[in-house]
């Protein structure tokens, strides 16, 4: 999978090698849809994580002026979320609502630890 990093004045929330290390901890089968993540600022996306099937491209948009650790976990959160999204059917491009963002805890509960470790470890 190729991630491509669009200019942007601010940083993102999750750097090239957060989403890469992220990666490495998830089972392959959770990316297979998608052949490019792009972190970019597009304010007319409904959802942070926002997939073309068209395309297999996955748009991150999270830009943020300073990145703490919960910036981060919030943006490993939605990752999480958006890969449970796509590999459940879900429409994007649409707003969540909040019973379908509630059904993918017990995913989030799975895999936020391990991939909060990978994303901040130096």
């Amino acid at each position: 999978m190729k991630i491509v990093v669009q200019n942007h004045i601010d940083q993102f929330a999750l750097s090239r090698k957060q989403v890469a290390a992220i990666y490495s901890v998830l089972p392959s089968v959770l990316w297979s849809k998608v052949s490019q993540f792009h972190l970019c600022d597009d304010q007319r996306n409904a959802e942070i994580f926002e997939y073309s099937q068209e395309t297999r491209i996955v748009c991150f948009s999270f830009p943020v002026k300073e990145k703490t650790i919960e910036v981060v976990e919030t943006a490993v959160r939605e990752l999480l979320i958006g890969l449970a999204r796509l590999n459940n059917g879900s429409k994007f491009y649409l707003p969540l609502r909040q019973i379908e963002r509630e059904s993918y805890t017990p995913f989030l509960t799975e895999w936020f630890s391990k991939c909060v470790t990978a994303a901040t470890k130096k």
